[in-house]
């Protein structure tokens, strides 16, 4: 369960402190059985885009024209096209426009 209101802690009056909302995670299966307290990682999926197209977030390039574009690789050539982007998690950014499944999209090299 997930609790709705969120809380500051008692010792952050400053307002430095990080707000908690209290979230009850129980297990579904019974074989953990000798847990006392464990820590937990909790992501939590506010929207979710299935069967879309999606590159590196590094790979976007902003267009002097405006909006956005990536640059594709066409054997020992490149074009850079126009692509509208979506969600972004995980270091991917969805693309939609004058990219297709399959094509290769450069990445600056770190």
């Amino acid at each position: 369960s997930v609790g709705r209101v969120a809380q500051t802690s008692a010792d952050a009056q400053d307002g430095t402190g990080e707000a908690t909302i209290d979230l009850e995670v129980a297990l579904s299966s019974r074989r953990v059985t000798a847990l006392d307290e464990a820590p937990v990682a909790v992501d939590i999926e506010t929207s979710r885009a299935d069967g879309v197209l999606n590159v590196p977030v590094d790979a976007l390039l902003a267009l002097a024209e405006g909006g956005y574009g990536v640059e594709i690789v066409h054997g020992a050539t490149t074009d850079i096209v126009s692509v509208e982007p979506g969600l972004f998690a995980q270091g991917r950014v969805e693309v939609a426009g004058e990219i297709q499944a399959g094509d290769r999209v450069v990445v600056p090299s770190t």
